[in-house]
């Protein structure tokens, strides 16, 4: 059976072993991914109709709309892809070697040097696809949600566990001052002179 000091020993060292996993990404050692990689999925939106099904995804530097035939499942190459946002409206730029229409996010209406969707909240889109004889409208709801704060919630964890990690220590050491002063018990079985 372990003893109480190995166990707490045991605690200490796996507490102390696990802070740099606690502390996120890009505060470990130096090998870990960046964060953008590892975060939640970029923002999307979706959207179909007899005809179409467009995804639209958020990134960087653009919004992505990729537009389908909704009964084939082909992706829509030749169209014209036209979107209205809080009042604005662009038409996509077609890109073949992603089979997307971007729309660059520099060009959907600059306010006070900030684009329409850096601010968190929710945007209703409305496309209107044009693809030979075929004409349709679309509409879907893009959720910017709040940017989470990794290096704080980084921090915070990481003190987390140095709380633990100094709790166990103050443990151990009480519990050895406790048994220091409890008087030695003989063994059973020994004999009495």
């Amino acid at each position: 059976m372990m003893s109480m000091i190995k166990l707490f020993t045991l605690l200490a060292t796996v507490t102390f072993m696990n802070a740099s996993v606690i502390a996120g990404p890009g505060h470990g050692s130096g090998s870990d991914a960046p964060a953008a990689q590892r975060g939640a999925a970029s923002p999307r939106f979706t959207a179909s109709s007899d005809l179409f099904e467009v995804v639209g995804i958020l990134n960087t530097n653009a919004l992505s709309v990729f537009v389908d035939r909704f009964d084939t499942n082909e992706p829509v190459t030749k169209a014209n892809v036209e979107m209205e946002v809080n009042g604005i409206k662009k038409t996509g730029i077609f890109q073949p070697e992603l089979g997307e229409f971007a729309f660059p996010i520099e060009a959907i209406g600059n306010t006070a040097d900030t684009t329409i969707f850096a601010k968190p909240g929710s945007y209703a889109i409305t496309l209107t696809i044009t693809a030979g004889d075929d004409i349709d409208i679309l509409a879907g709801n893009l959720v910017v949600p709040e940017k989470v704060d990794e290096h704080t919630h980084s921090i915070w964890t990481l003190k987390n566990a140095g709380i633990v990690a100094g709790g166990l220590v103050l443990l151990l050491i009480v519990f050895m001052l406790v048994k220091k002063s409890l008087p030695r018990r003989r063994p059973w079985g020994s004999n009495h002179a």
